[in-house]
């Protein structure tokens, strides 16, 4: 069987934003330029309201497009799987901070999105969970230390000493103790 995570929506590519390397950048096709897909919807949130709201709603299909495309060429029985702090539909706003269109991680995608890819996978599996957040980061002594996180700007680093982004280990038991019966649920019903 395969487990499949439903992953962000953000570097979607659209008629304005071509994303590249699979990655979280892209070109923004108005200008040419390499970008990250932040900065990509904090501009278009500055633009036309109906624009903002046409290139989203295509950014969305053309997600539930690929994954569909995904799911259907995977053969074994399939577990298609929410993992996230928050629940598939939330509230968004076309207005910055740009967190406010794109959500919690998967960024972008909502109840109307999972709604149409359940039905493409044996069973469909919900965590939502934040146990363990923020993480604090220790070497491989324990002694607390500090990373370089992400940054608007190519340019600027920011030193983090906990993480607030990436499942938590608490989050990943939250996950194991949902998708374990899923496993068993698939293997009780002989799918092949």
């Amino acid at each position: 069987m395969v487990i499949v995570q439903v992953l962000s929506g953000r570097s979607q590519s659209n008629s304005l934003f071509r994303n590249i390397r699979h990655g979280m950048r892209g070109i923004h096709l108005v200008d040419g330029r390499e970008v990250a897909a932040d900065e990509f919807y904090s501009w278009l949130i500055g633009q036309d309201a109906q624009l903002a709201r046409k290139v989203v709603a295509e950014t969305r299909e053309n997600y539930v497009l690929a994954m569909t495309q995904v799911l259907d060429a995977i053969k074994p029985p399939k577990i298609l799987f929410w993992f996230s702090v928050r629940r598939p539909e939330y509230k968004e706003h076309l207005e910055l901070p740009v967190r406010r269109l794109l959500g919690d991680f998967p960024q972008l995608v909502n109840q109307a999105m999972v709604e149409q890819l359940r039905s493409r996978a044996d069973i469909y599996v919900e965590c939502i969970s934040s146990r363990g957040l923020p993480q604090p980061i220790f070497d491989r002594s324990g002694n607390p230390t500090s990373f370089g996180g992400f940054s608007p700007l190519p340019s600027q680093v920011i030193m983090k000493t906990e993480n607030r982004y990436y499942p938590s280990p608490e989050m990943h038991e939250d996950a194991a103790a949902l998708l374990i019966p899923a496993c068993r649920e698939l293997r009780n019903r002989g799918i092949r």
